[in-house]
């Protein structure tokens, strides 16, 4: 009995075993090449394009594969061999490898994409970059940096972000400079394998600066967070502007006194005295709550003596801290 016990039992853990076996296995499998990679740009290396590399005008052309590894670069849906070197191009379809000199937006590489509608017959007019990678289970969002070169003049970055082709909504979270943090919602794509792209197109036909874009890209990253709605950047700003309203609603009680003994003519004050003022009763009023009560109490009270007596208290403290302006 012990002997069919111990046999069973090794039967049990072969099959867990074979289980987890093909889990791995499956997992692999779907998982495809791994996690996206090189996502800040900073695995690049400087190597010569390959002879007959493409795009043909590419300036200072360098290896796309060592320039930018783990991405496809293309142009106009064509395979490029080849990056520019040098991120100087405007009226030009291009890709390019921002080093130190072409003011990359953080590290050591940026990539900057461009694409020009009215490109000459031969080259091209769009431009983009592409990973196919597995994107982890839990991911909500996408995040990246992008900004716009020296050279960009008048034409405002638009970046087009696809997985599987298919467009993904972005916004702007936040601004610093000329460095803009994007986000999009990718929930839909957790746990699977996608093609990633960062899209540089332009409007046919339209005049300058629809007919130009051009961007720097940097810092892509999966997140777990989702992208906040814009309505939650609607309501911050509200709160704000309450409290703002708040504070100058108990600077205004508090200098009232003082500011109609000034509306009598008894003496004139210049708007930034009166501003300074208005700040140093604040400060007081927030460190010395016992003084603010008594004041208070004393002119809620109505007494014929206390009142007088609580409003010159008051001015002459508003009238002591302009003095000292």
């Amino acid at each position: 009995m012990a002997v069919f016990g111990l046999c069973s039992h090794i039967v049990k853990c072969s099959h867990v075993i074979w289980s987890l076996a093909v889990s791995l296995f499956l997992l692999q499998a779907v998982s495809g090449q791994g996690t996206f990679q090189n996502l800040n740009f900073e695995q690049a290396s400087i190597v010569s394009a390959p002879p007959g590399y493409t795009p043909s005008d590419a300036y200072n052309a360098i290896s796309a594969a060592s320039a930018l590894p783990y991405w496809t670069v293309m142009e106009d849906g064509a395979v490029m061999t080849a990056v520019w070197g040098a991120p100087v191009a405007l009226d030009e379809t291009s890709v390019a490898l921002a080093s130190a000199g072409y003011a990359t937006i953080q590290g050591s590489y940026s990539v900057q994409l461009s694409a020009y509608a009215d490109a000459p017959a031969g080259l091209y007019h769009n431009s983009s970059i592409s990973q196919t990678r597995f994107i982890p289970i839990g991911t909500q969002s996408i995040q990246f940096l992008i900004a716009s070169p020296s050279q960009a003049g008048g034409v405002q970055p638009n970046p087009i972000v696809t997985l599987n082709g298919t467009p993904i909504s972005i916004s702007s979270l936040s601004q610093s400079g000329s460095v803009i943090t994007m986000a999009g919602e990718v929930s839909a794509f957790a746990g699977t394998t996608a093609t990633l792209s960062f899209l540089c197109n332009v409007i046919q036909g339209g005049s300058f600066p629809a007919n130009e874009n051009i961007f720097n890209l940097e810092e892509i990253q999966f997140s777990a967070q989702s992208v906040p709605e814009p309505g939650s950047f609607a309501l911050l700003g509200l709160g704000g502007l309450f409290f703002g309203l708040g504070r100058w609603r108990l600077c205004r009680e508090r200098l009232w006194p003082f500011v109609g003994g000034i509306a009598r003519g008894t003496r004139c004050f210049t708007a930034s005295q009166l501003a300074c003022a208005a700040l140093s009763e604040g400060l007081e009023a927030s460190t010395s709550p016992n003084t603010w009560s008594s004041e208070s109490t004393a002119l809620a009270a109505g007494s014929a003596g206390s009142a007088p007596n609580a409003v010159s208290r008051s001015a002459a403290q508003s009238a002591a801290n302009i003095s000292k302006i």
